[in-house]
């Protein structure tokens, strides 16, 4: 019973994770979802930037605890940051840091362009 649960947070906190990565990447696009993509974006910069700088910059508290419940089921995951783990998973091979410095350049690029629409909406709309 207990392996099941384990199980279930497992597959729980993918789905969960590849909603925090769509919302970053795309949650800018639709007004209505801005405060929400604006909370995960900053939720995002203070464990890769804040506590980051503690344990390693671009660290990921939901890596993290997603990896240790894979431990616990006897997972070893093959890369140790999210994404290319999840793109390793349909099939999709490319070196890890690769991947890793392209999800910073996105992420960057995000961040910006979400400044600039906090920045347009507050005082020019």
């Amino acid at each position: 019973m207990q392996r099941i649960l384990w199980h279930l947070l497992d597959a729980f906190l993918t789905v969960f994770h590849l909603a925090v990565v769509g919302t970053i990447v795309f949650g800018w696009v639709w007004p209505p979802f801005w405060v929400y993509h604006r909370w995960v974006i900053l939720i995002t910069s203070i464990s890769w930037f804040g506590i980051g700088a503690f344990y390693g910059w671009g660290y990921c508290a939901l890596t993290d605890w997603q990896w240790r419940v894979k431990k616990k089921l006897g997972i070893a995951p093959e890369y140790p940051a999210f994404i290319p783990f999840i793109l390793g998973k349909v099939g999709i091979r490319a070196a890890p840091t690769a991947i890793d410095k392209m999800s910073f350049v996105v992420f960057i690029v995000v961040l910006i362009l979400t400044i600039g629409l906090y920045v347009w909406e507050r005082f020019f709309s």
